[in-house]
């Protein structure tokens, strides 16, 4: 910030001007603070303070609305933005982007059709633009335009994917259904998986009377992408056999599905908290478009604002696809902060609400880390047992249950379905390795195991665990100096993770690196939640590798 230059001034009035601007610099180094820790609501609260002391700042007024958008908080955005409409100059600025969305959700379309949006201005203020120009020429409803406005920039491969369903959803608003199939199946050729755009191919399919290509999208997506209740929705009415419609969007609808897409887009290829800016902008135009505000809720949870994320959860009530979603996003929040009998309580009463097979297979997630295992292979069984009757099987079910099941010390059981998950899914690395790393564990069909492992680490060479499986088949197999480089390697990659750590310890003695192997042992024992590892390693620390714990029993 220019104004900190005071801060380095060495003339008569550098302390001076120091004590005038103390409060406004307090204010801004607790505002950077706040970002860094993810509290967009508190950063934009001492920008907004910050701003006061020097309105003529734009970068503040900049950062002040940005994290109130990160904070989910569109009001306080647009009213600093209405506040200081005059005090800009910045044509790429968010003052001028939330302008321009508060002209067009209040149905201003003349005023903003031609609102412009290049590349050299920002790529929010390109995405915007894009999408409030497209949608407010069908907001104006002259007779005999087609839609949307050809477009001829530069764009990814994901880009376009996103594009073609927006104008899809942009054409079947307008009437024109065939140029909509076109775009919708170009998108969806080119690998796009946006779930409105998808649900809108289906639909149409569907309307125009080809369920069998309807059903087919669906089959697809589920065996590529998994759940998501737009699409869990869409499936049951084509088996309900239903009378379904293809999705007509108002213009405000239209906009926000159409930077939602981009917005999953961009969040794909980036980190942090930047698609929440998007997510917020989302909701100033629709405030019912519920996957904008789970979305916004994970990243709230992430970011460890567990109070925000269950505020924007409880938005979203039981008229909504989104509802059970929601409900088991709430339970997990509630979990992450302690409140296991509540997260609990309220998985159940939305499974007794809306049992859909998306609510089922993430509660019983949720049983999973609250050690109900039972319950979660009870739930995953039920979702296995329902696609079976419909002709379907989820490899990623049959995953799931296979965990449950080994848990529950039912191994052949465990065993025999992931097997199967790999007769249907042979590639999969997660499988792969927990089959592979399971064989290698219990001394079986070793030289198979090996390979898998191997396999697995090729495609996820970055994930520790799978290198630890493979460090532990070598250590299995007597290679103990290659065992330590693959378990130090994996402890590179998870250093946290008290397994890794056990296992490299055991690996070190092997090779005689005693001093090492108990430090490693020592980690485990005293950070490790597992009472079966802690008490392994601590009789390791005692006794070497002859303690009394066997390493099949710590496995388990």
């Amino acid at each position: 910030m220019a104004s900190c230059a005071g801060l380095s001034s060495t003339n008569s009035g550098g302390l001076a001007d120091l004590d005038e601007n103390r409060p406004q610099y307090a204010d801004y180094l607790s505002a950077r603070y706040a970002g860094l820790m993810r509290d967009g609501g508190s950063a934009s609260t001492y920008y907004s303070q910050a701003l006061k002391r020097a309105p003529d700042d734009e970068s503040l007024l900049e950062r002040a609305i940005i994290y109130a958008l990160v904070a989910g908080d569109t009001k306080q955005a647009l009213k600093l933005a209405k506040e200081n409409a005059s005090n800009t100059q910045d044509n790429g600025s968010m003052v001028e982007i939330l302008l321009a969305v508060d002209k067009f959700s209040r149905e201003k379309y003349k005023s903003t059709v031609n609102f412009q949006g290049e590349l050299s201005t920002g790529l929010m203020r390109n995405v915007v633009a894009r999408s409030l120009r497209n949608w407010s020429q069908l907001g104006l409803q002259e007779e005999g335009v087609l839609l949307p406005i050809a477009y001829t920039g530069k764009e990814s491969r994901l880009f376009r994917g996103v594009r073609l369903y927006s104008d899809g959803l942009l054409q079947l608003a307008n009437g024109q259904d065939q140029q909509a199939l076109e775009s919708l199946e170009k998108a969806w050729k080119l690998g796009g998986r946006y779930p409105v755009g998808v649900d809108a191919l289906v639909r149409l399919h569907a309307e125009k009377g080809d369920l069998d290509a309807a059903k087919n999208i669906v089959d697809q997506f589920y065996e590529e992408i998994g759940d998501n209740p737009l699409i869990d929705q869409v499936d049951k009415d084509l088996r309900a056999g239903i009378d379904i419609s293809a999705p007509r969007l108002s213009p405000n609808e239209g906009a926000a599905s159409s930077i939602l897409g981009f917005a999953l887009a961009i969040a794909a290829g980036q980190s942090g908290d930047i698609a929440n800016l998007y997510y917020s902008i989302v909701l100033l135009l629709d405030p019912d478009q519920d996957a904008a505000r789970l979305l916004l809720a994970d990243s709230m949870r992430s970011a460890d604002r567990l109070d925000a994320a269950i505020e924007q959860l409880q938005y979203i009530d039981d008229r909504s696809v989104y509802y059970g979603a929601a409900r088991a996003r709430e339970a997990w929040v509630l979990y992450d902060q302690d409140k296991h009998d509540s997260a609990i309580n309220l998985a159940q009463t939305a499974l007794e609400t809306k049992p859909g097979r998306s609510l089922k297979m993430q509660i019983g997630d949720l049983y999973r880390s609250l050690e109900m295992y039972e319950q979660a292979e009870q739930l995953f069984d039920d979702v296995f047992n329902k696609d079976a009757e419909e002709g379907f099987v989820d490899w990623r079910v049959l995953f799931a249950r296979a965990g449950m099941r080994d848990k529950l010390l039912r191994w052949e059981e465990a065993e025999a379905d992931l097997i199967a998950a790999l007769g249907y899914a042979p590639d999969r690395p997660e499988v792969l390795n927990y089959l592979g790393y399971s064989w290698v564990d219990r001394g079986v069909n070793i030289d198979r195991a090996f390979q898998m492992i191997q396999s697995a680490m090729e495609q996820r060479p970055d994930q520790g665990y799978i290198r630890d499986s493979l460090g532990w088949a070598y250590y299995r197999l007597s290679h103990y100096e290659k065992a330590v480089k693959f378990l130090e390697e994996a402890a590179a990659l998870d250093p946290s993770d008290p397994v890794i750590n056990d296992h490299l310890g055991d690996a070190y003695w092997r090779i005689g690196r005693h001093t090492q192997a108990e430090y490693q042992w020592s980690r485990v024992a005293q950070y490790s939640e597992d009472p079966f590892l802690k008490a392994s390693a601590k009789q390791k620390l005692q006794h070497g590798l002859d303690a009394q714990l066997t390493e099949l029993q710590v496995s388990k």
